[in-house]
């Protein structure tokens, strides 16, 4: 797998599962807030050098995954294609799939610019589909792999359902996790007041010790002096 997909694929599942607590302040946030914004929309936009939160909006706002369905696009293909430089050709199928959703989306749909026929390998339709955001890339590697995008969308909706599983099982696990170190955390503010308590008898316990060894120590002085006199 090239490298440079590797690190656009990670960027693009990071973004996704991006925290959502803020970084900085909602002053400098609004310093950065976009002119022109969709109503509906939802944003959060972070500079990635210094963590620093630019412009948020509806972040907690669920929406359909819309374009981020080609990040799990390309976790199928990678998983599927140990080739990325063997041939997909555009087929008809797939540009007659992408031009009825360009109609019905009235022209607002991304494209990576592929022609009719146009030969390419996968590691370039990888970068159309992720870099330029391009549903002709993302149906042709579809239809590559699974014959159609019907069939592909089953092989999504499997993938995520065992994705799904997988953060379920996890987010389990990290509770099991929490609670253990709950546990430790109760059993060592126990072990820790009992220390505490053990040093307050200890102290005591010398002191008692000091008052009965110079008691001990007078009255052996006292029959000392009592013996020379006789």
């Amino acid at each position: 797998m090239g490298k440079s997909i590797k690190i656009a694929i990670c960027l693009m599942i990071l973004c996704c599962f991006l925290p959502t607590c803020a970084f900085a302040s909602g002053a400098v946030a609004d310093m950065y807030e976009p002119t022109t914004l969709s109503k509906g929309g939802a944003y959060y936009m972070v500079e990635l050098h210094t963590d620093t939160l630019m412009f948020n909006k509806n972040e907690h706002k669920q929406m359909y995954p819309a374009s981020l369905t080609k990040i799990m696009t390309a976790i199928l293909v990678l998983e599927h294609c140990p080739d990325l430089n063997e041939k997909v050709i555009y087929t008809q199928e797939a540009y007659d799939w992408v031009e009825a959703q360009y109609a019905a989306a009235g022209g607002n749909v991304s494209s990576a610019g592929l022609h009719l026929g146009e030969e390419m390998t996968i590691k370039d339709l990888l970068y159309g589909c992720l870099i330029s955001s391009g549903n002709d890339a993302a149906v042709a590697l579809a239809e590559h792999i699974a014959g159609s995008e019907e069939a592909f969308a089953q092989l999504m909706n499997k993938k995520a359902k065992e994705l799904e599983d997988r953060i379920v099982s996890m987010a389990k696990e990290l509770k099991t996790l929490e609670e253990t170190i709950e546990n430790i955390v109760a059993q060592y503010n126990t072990l820790k007041k009992k220390t505490v308590e053990a040093q307050k008898q200890y102290r005591e316990c010398g002191a008692k010790y000091n008052e009965l060894k110079a008691s001990v120590q007078e009255e052996r002085e006292e029959i000392t002096k009592k013996l020379a006199a006789m």
